[in-house]
């Protein structure tokens, strides 16, 4: 990649937007009241949970002027490929919307210097210019990148459990389901999904997490164990893992499970016999495709939620929608400018032809649409079209699913189980070989793919993600479209420089 390139791309394009936004006739910007998240935020994007595993948070996700979304994508796709440093890019930023404060016409220049609300503004952005100085370039510096993957081992072992366990005092009553347990060099533990209700209201009572607080363990050699839970709850359920104080030596062949007003199970650490087929295909895809890959995951993914009418969530998948689509040339050529993506990548002109077929006219991609998509985006266009799908998620059930799938671009992930009820269909896993003092919300991970015993298609979005220690951190992803009561899944999780294929059983419980 050509850093340079990239940088000297940005500067004109913001100079090009500077000259539509401020040219007597264009387009011009009020500056808007920024509140208090502006200013905390500004001038990076905060982190959300639907970034991950595509690039980072779009423009509707910055503080600041609308008119500026399509620079402020632009600046984003080419630090997430890593062509072009933060820094550079934040410098970039400030100084735009700074001349933009200050090149307001007449009429607008007048009230930043009469309005205090303004004047806060423009000092803000001041501020961030200051704090925010360009680099000076340094000939001798290396082009940046990605950052390096973190030197980390992966998972000792994953052990699918499978076994639903009673919990309740005197005030709440439910069931614990344990999916699969996993342990790695920084510990061990269960993944959980958990209903709670209190005994008389039949509503999760905000005390009820001290069910999952009173767990402990006694392995075969005696030696005894405390769980915690960590995680969050709903109204549909409780989800996170119970992790044990300290991780079980490599010999140890059960765990008996003590919990709270309910028996004692005995839960196997071996591992199973017949484990599940994995296969790696070693692949070529530039930086700038996989980004764009992962970008039509959630165009995909996106409009498989807006296909069934949920009122306002409904309304919000299609403004999402429309959203990820809009000002996608601009990545585009960005991307090629920087080196990223090779002018003859069919990739642009499979995301043209996506957009085109969910009627996403803004997406300003200048390849001619390709004439054939990928199968699995077929699929789950299918699925958007159909308005009324006939696929219905099973309801309030947990799947013991667990597999490590092999090392892709430095990260090993661990699918640790699924769990279903009203809401959809959610995916449990686990990271390793996060880099260090990369936020992981942000961070361009392999994408996931799964096709069930039917032969559709689905796709895993990020819903949320909590950094564990040192390079590890446990997710929840959710499945879009819904998985039905399948028996069996093929998962498919492509990075650039592999992808790996592994099919495993389902047994709904």
């Amino acid at each position: 990649m050509d850093a340079e390139r990239a940088e000297t791309y940005l500067r004109l394009k913001a100079e090009t937007e500077l000259r539509r936004l401020t040219t007597p006739g264009g387009e011009t910007m009020a500056l808007p009241h920024p509140g208090p998240a502006a200013a905390q935020n500004w001038p990076g994007p905060p982190a959300t949970a639907q970034n991950w595993p595509g690039p980072p948070a779009t423009a509707q996700n910055w503080p600041g002027p609308p008119a500026t979304a399509r620079l402020r994508n632009v600046a984003q796709a080419l630090t997430t490929v890593g062509a072009i440093d933060h820094v550079v890019a934040d410098a970039i930023l400030a100084n735009f919307e700074l001349a933009v404060a200050v090149r307001q016409p007449a009429q607008d220049r007048s009230l930043i210097s009469a309005r205090p609300a303004m004047r806060r503004r423009v000092a803000r952005l001041m501020q961030a210019v200051s704090q925010h100085p360009m680099p000076a370039p340094d000939p001798g510096a290396p082009l940046p990148g990605p950052a390096a993957p973190a030197a980390q081992p992966g998972p000792d072992r994953v052990i699918p459990v499978g076994m639903m366990v009673p919990v309740r005092d005197d005030e709440v009553r439910g069931e614990l389901y344990l999916m699969a347990f996993s342990q790695t060099p920084n510990g061990a533990r269960f993944s959980v999904h958990a209903w709670l209700r209190d005994a008389l209201s039949d509503m999760p009572p905000h005390g009820a997490i001290h069910l999952l607080r009173d767990f402990t363990a006694t392995d075969d050699q005696g030696a005894g164990y405390a769980l915690g839970f960590a995680g969050h709850g709903t109204m549909a359920g409780w989800n996170g893992l119970l992790r044990l104080d300290r991780a079980p030596p490599p010999g140890v062949r059960w765990l008996d499970l003590a919990c709270p007003g309910g028996p004692t199970r005995r839960i196997s650490l071996q591992a199973p016999l017949h484990p599940p087929a994995v296969t790696i295909t070693e692949i070529t895809r530039s930086p700038g495709e996989h980004l764009l890959n992962a970008t039509a995951l959630r165009i995909l993914t996106a409009a498989a939620e807006a296909t069934v009418p949920r009122g306002t969530t409904s309304s919000m998948a299609l403004r999402q929608t429309s959203q990820l689509a809009t000002g996608l040339g601009d990545i585009v050529e960005a991307l090629v400018a920087a080196g990223a993506l090779s002018p003859l990548s069919p990739v642009p002109g499979q995301l043209a032809m996506l957009c085109e077929s969910l009627d996403l006219r803004e997406h300003g991609i200048t390849a001619p649409p390709a004439s054939e998509l990928p199968v699995p985006w077929l699929s789950m266009l299918s699925y958007a079209h159909r308005r009324k799908p006939e696929i219905v998620s099973p309801r309030d059930g947990c799947a013991d699913v667990a597999v490590a799938l092999p090392e892709l671009d430095g990260v090993t992930i661990s699918i640790l189980g699924l769990h279903a009820n009203e809401e959809g269909t959610d995916m449990h896993i686990y990271l390793t070989g996060i880099p260090p003092d990369v936020n992981p919300e942000t961070h361009l991970l392999p994408t996931l793919w799964l096709r069930d015993d039917t032969g559709r298609w689905h796709a895993a979005r990020g819903k949320g993600m909590n950094v564990v220690h040192d390079g590890e951190a446990a997710a929840q992803l959710q499945i879009l479209p819904p998985l039905t009561r399948c028996t069996s899944l093929d998962i498919i999780a492509a990075g650039r420089s592999a992808e790996v294929r592994g099919s495993v059983p389902v047994r709904w419980r």
